[in-house]
């Protein structure tokens, strides 16, 4: 799911944000956590605080030109409880205020100190700043100087609850309320257009706000469209073909943040864990808490059998079946009333088997939505993120600037052809045309810098 490979850019590009000045992390700021109690009486979305902060561009270790600033707000946990988390605003210096991209990195993390508010900051070190930034990378031609607000949610939240469905759903909602009560310090116009995106972990909180946007938060007209790449509509499927393979530590990932947020699972899962396996499991708890280059990081997971770090293997799987199905299947809480787009490989290996994201798609175009879906037969992961960029940029583009896009719910959407020859979209005139006016907006292929 974000379910990106750990990418860590060489220390050299690092060095610059180390030595610009220490940043604390979320788990030691105060900013994190509200005074007092009656913060709790607030609407969703409402701002508890804020501040201004320094955030890095995409060339590491040189200062963004745009303002920045930080919410902390309210929100709702999975159990439909006040609870609060934070969101990064940024605004480039020439900021097209009558539109705004929210994006959802892969943050992929069941440690708080992973999240995108500490990682993006300058003076920020380690995983989380190379994670986070990299993630930004996805949407480069729209990190400009001209181009639209930057919304970048907590959406894991104060638990870091990664793949727990519900609650991210609330968190992006709620952070895009925020920022719409925080449009006049901004100057965002109040009815600016605006697109959700994200890629892999990123997209599965996407998908999840966008289907929960109808009935928690359907004054957010504002929506216009949501864009996702590699979303895994089951993720108890991702359990299971994650097991062992090169992906396992997401698995771990996963658990560990399924865990953070039901206490009913922790208590059974740290009982069922061996003794011998205890350190290896925890330790993504702590993947970018530990201090960087002075501690080593946790015993890596990939190609380890993650079933027999327990007594009785992957019987979780099985009684907790209902609450993994209620935090992880995609599709059943509703569908919105704004476009979607979704990009997947058909040979993925973390969103297996591709007929769950034909389904969803399916569904969704059932209920009502239009839903632009572009399969890539024979690419896996992080091939989809190359292959599908262009597209999705283009997309994205167009729906910012209140440009037609192609329809979607046509029937290489419902049934594209599993397995079978790429169809060289470009040849589609509609598509062509849209892809047109989006260069002219973007200048596509750009790498301006905030």
């Amino acid at each position: 799911m974000g379910f990106m490979p750990r990418v860590l850019f060489p220390i050299l590009g690092l060095l610059p944000a180390i030595v610009s000045g220490a940043t604390l992390f979320p788990s030691l700021d105060d900013f994190y956590l509200p005074d007092g109690d009656s913060w709790k009486t607030m609407d969703p979305g409402s701002i508890i605080d804020s501040r201004e902060v320094r955030v890095n561009s995409l060339r590491y270790g040189i200062q963004s030109t745009s303002k920045a600033w930080q919410l902390l707000y309210v929100t709702k946990d999975l159990n439909n409880e006040t609870t609060h988390s934070v969101t990064t605003v940024v605004v480039p210096p020439k900021a097209k205020k009558d539109r705004l991209l929210s994006v959802q990195p892969a943050y992929d993390s069941p440690d708080i100190n992973c999240s995108p508010s500490y990682g993006l900051r300058v003076g920020a070190i380690g995983p989380a700043l190379s994670w986070n930034m990299m993630d930004l990378s996805f949407v480069q031609p729209f990190v400009r100087e001209d181009g639209p607000v930057l919304n970048i949610p907590d959406y894991e939240g104060w638990n870091a609850a990664f793949t727990v469905g519900p609650q991210t759903a609330y968190h992006i909602l709620d952070s895009l309320r925020a920022v719409f009560n925080f449009k006049d310090t901004i100057g965002l116009e109040a009815d600016a257009r605006a697109v959700m995106f994200g890629f892999s972990g990123g997209a599965y909180a996407t998908e999840w706000a966008s289907e929960m946007q109808p009935t928690y938060a359907p004054e957010l007209t504002q929506i216009q469209g949501a864009a996702m790449g590699g979303p895994p509509p089951n993720i108890t499927n991702t359990y299971i073909y994650c097991n062992e393979g090169e992906w396992a530590e997401l698995n771990v990932w996963a658990m560990l943040g399924v865990m953070n947020a039901v206490p009913e699972m922790k208590e059974y899962m740290d009982q069922d864990l061996l003794p011998e396996h205890r350190e290896d499991f925890y330790g993504p708890m702590t993947r970018c808490t530990r201090c960087f280059g002075k501690e080593n990081g946790h015993q890596a997971l990939a190609y380890r059998n993650i079933s027999s770090f327990f007594k009785h293997g992957d019987h979780f799987l099985y009684k907790f079946r209902e609450t993994l199905d209620h935090l992880g299947v995609m599709g059943r809480r509703g569908a919105p009333n704004f476009k979607m787009y979704f990009y997947q490989g058909t040979n993925d290996e973390i969103v297996d088997p591709i007929e769950d994201t034909n389904k969803l798609v399916r569904d969704l175009c059932a209920k009502g939505t239009d839903v632009r879906y572009r399969q890539f037969p024979g690419l896996n992961h992080m091939e989809t993120l190359v292959a599908g960029a262009p597209y999705v940029w283009s997309w994205i583009a167009n729906v910012l600037e209140g440009l037609p896009t192609v329809p979607g719910c046509r029937e290489d959407d419902l049934n594209p052809p599993v397995g079978g020859p790429e169809v060289d979209w470009l040849t589609d005139a509609d598509q062509l045309l849209a892809m047109d006016e989006a260069s002219e907006v973007l200048q596509i292929p750009i790498r301006e810098e905030l």
